[in-house]
């Protein structure tokens, strides 16, 4: 359950407070919030001597934390159904091609690991379908990265 913010009664240290927890300079933030220039410094920084100032800038800071982290377990969790989504495809693809007619009598052919070489019109000619193999690799490589267990050595196909 979220705390209930609140907000200051003044507005322009509340802005001051919004402007500094978002990282701007304490300067900055004392002048954007409608304060003079001069001398602005010093009295941003008494600003955040004030108990309920600093505890507001520290009140929006978590704020801003939950946001950003949600966020990025948003994205996080869009791009890992994403690789899923592409592996089911790919396995979907091995699959099929295990339990084709096509590909019954050749060996190796129920592993689904082979394809047609098109360019042999005459006599079909089967092969290890490396850009297949390849393309597992890359996406064991992404969803390595993905969930931070680093990448596996560099391995061909051919």
């Amino acid at each position: 359950m979220k705390a209930a913010m609140h907000v200051l009664s003044n507005r322009k240290h509340e802005q001051f407070a919004m402007a500094s927890a978002k990282g701007v300079s304490l300067a900055e933030a004392y002048t954007s919030a409608g304060y003079s220039e001069r001398g602005a410094k010093q009295s941003a920084a008494r600003f955040l001597r004030n108990a309920n100032i600093r505890s507001r800038v520290a009140q929006i800071q978590a704020e801003l934390s939950a946001g950003t982290i949600e966020l990025e377990i948003s994205s996080r969790n869009a791009r890992v159904q994403a690789l899923q989504d592409r592996w089911d495809r790919m396995r979907r693809v091995i699959e099929l091609r295990a339990v084709s007619s096509d590909f019954a009598k050749v060996p190796g052919g129920t592993t689904g690991l082979l394809c047609r070489d098109l360019r042999c019109k005459d006599t079909p000619v089967y092969k290890l379908d490396t850009a297949l193999l390849a393309e597992l690799r890359a996406h064991e490589q992404r969803a390595a990265r993905l969930i931070g267990i680093g990448t596996f050595p560099a391995r061909r196909y051919s």
